[in-house]
């Protein structure tokens, strides 16, 4: 059982340690058990889905398979530490907790930049390099950057992780849906003939204009669970970078199992609401 200050181990934690079975940590470690779970099996069934269905391999749906790997990297890399903190009291050592922290940045940047399709980590090793620490967040129970080591760092990260983002899949998206809506007012105009041809156009190119419609849908989805549960985390993250502001302990955790979460939702989103995957 844990109690006491953030520099009772070679000021490798800050924040209070809270007692390990207290009722809220518990609940916590076991929802992000359960989600985790369930996640890892969901990310699965989509791989085993994608690579053993020939009409399933194309250049879209390798994009949501590196999403995919990324929320898994997430649940079967950092959610366990978490968990494994919040239910027994695991504390790791400052030079464990290096490895942890960085793996927690990396794993979060790939998410963050499957989703807009640039995979750059390199953001990760910056605190390596003495920009900002790595440190065991009480509050979370998790080894992460040290926001309030440097103010810069912290704005760099919350910037280029969420708010760059956030522009630019905003854009995107609205640009993709005004070019779908002009589309499917085009395909309006057209009826099936007796010979199952749209003027011109059959019906194959149809079904796959619709399924890239579904595709592009369910990708927006995604896109708006993802930034819904993250940006708890990362307003939490931007007031932690000011010393004098302190972060509740209970939004700290909440909005962390809320970020954590959000891989449990994905392989359902991008995958089972996919015909041809939930057929495979």
């Amino acid at each position: 059982m844990l109690n006491g200050t953030a520099d009772s181990m070679d000021g490798n934690i800050t924040g209070p340690l809270i007692l390990s079975n207290s009722l809220g940590y518990i609940v916590a470690g076991v929802w992000l058990t359960v989600t985790s779970v369930v996640a890892v099996v969901a990310e699965v069934v989509v791989w085993l889905a994608v690579l053993k269905t020939a009409k399933l391999k194309n250049a879209s749906n390798y994009v949501v398979l590196n999403l995919s790997l990324a929320d898994l990297l997430v649940d079967v890399c950092n959610v366990p530490v978490v968990i494994s903190s919040l239910l027994g009291g695991f504390v790791p050592s400052a030079r464990a907790c290096l490895v942890i922290g960085m793996l927690n940045m990396t794993t979060f940047v790939g998410t963050v930049f499957c989703l807009v399709l640039i995979n750059i980590n390199s953001v990760s090793a910056l605190p390596l390099l003495g920009w900002s620490t790595y440190h065991f967040e009480a509050a979370q129970r998790m080894c992460f950057a040290n926001w309030a080591a440097d103010f810069s760092y912290a704005v760099f990260m919350v910037t280029l992780c969420f708010c760059v983002p956030a522009l630019v899949l905003a854009t995107t998206n609205y640009l993709i849906f005004k070019r779908m809506h002009e589309s499917k007012k085009k395909i309006s105009h057209f009826e099936p003939n007796s010979i199952g041809t749209i003027h011109g156009e059959n019906t194959t190119k149809q079904k796959q204009r619709r399924d890239e419609f579904r595709l592009a849908k369910s990708m927006l989805i995604v896109i708006l669970c993802f930034f819904l549960s993250w940006v708890t985390f990362a307003f939490c993250t931007f007031v932690s970078s000011f010393r004098w502001l302190a972060i509740p302990e209970w939004l700290s955790m909440t909005s962390l199992v809320l970020g954590y979460s959000n891989s449990c939702l994905n392989p359902f989103i991008y995958g089972l609401m996919n015909t041809n995957v939930r057929q495979a």
